[in-house]
């Protein structure tokens, strides 16, 4: 499946609104909130291990009064006072991604992990489902998943991450169990707990857009 969003293309990983569910289910189902909240953080102070960082941190309530996260996020966002910042994008996927989760987590998350039936009969009328509706219209799913993957290549370095692919192939071409064999790999180790976040969070971010962003009734 195709969508449009602001004028760029992005394929769906995600095919109908049950997969949708389901993905977004398991997310609660595997991760706590605080969990993915704590990880965040670590993320972002791995990404953000540079003098030139401690600026931004310093003035984060004046940069957001005046940018989105989408308008962080962009490659040549530039921010009066600062100037052009790469530190900038990753802060913008920090904002973005802890909202997301925040709100996903009061409007369905909760509901999935006390494991009652009616953990899609959202209430539309609450500020928290407004909140989740217009964070996921406002932002480009490309461009998002775009910043994911250069903070994970950021965190692991492009040589595991290659590396990392490659073993993945090579598990999938000899039909063995992925994870299992590339658990028996200490090249693949260093980085393995931060690889799994990164793809539960490609995957709930696509799940995300999918069933939020394009009728914005969550049904």
């Amino acid at each position: 499946m195709k969508d449009k969003t602001n004028k760029s293309w992005y394929v769906f990983l995600t095919k109908s609104e049950a997969s949708a569910r389901e993905v977004l289910a398991l997310t609660f189902t595997t991760y706590t909130y605080e969990f993915l909240k704590e990880h965040l953080h670590m993320w972002l102070n791995h990404l953000t291990e540079h003098p030139d960082a401690e600026i931004l941190f310093e003035r984060l309530d004046e940069i957001l009064e005046n940018q989105s996260t989408s308008e962080l996020m962009k490659q040549d966002c530039y921010l009066e006072g600062i100037g052009q910042n790469s530190y900038a994008r990753f802060v913008g996927l920090f904002i973005f991604l802890l909202q997301l989760v925040r709100c996903s987590y009061k409007v369905y998350g909760k509901t999935i992990r006390k494991k009652k039936e009616n953990a899609w009969e959202m209430k539309k009328s609450s500020a928290t489902y407004r909140k989740l509706i217009r964070l996921v219209k406002t932002n480009d799913v490309q461009l998002v998943q775009q910043t994911l993957l250069e903070s994970i290549i950021r965190t692991t370095g492009r040589d595991y991450y290659q590396y990392f692919l490659k073993s993945l192939t090579r598990s999938i071409k000899r039909n063995d169990p992925a994870l299992l064999q590339m658990e028996k790999d200490p090249d693949v180790a260093i980085h393995k707990n931060e690889i799994v976040v990164f793809v539960s969070l490609r995957c709930f971010i696509d799940s995300s857009f999918f069933l939020f962003g394009r009728r914005g009734n969550g049904q």
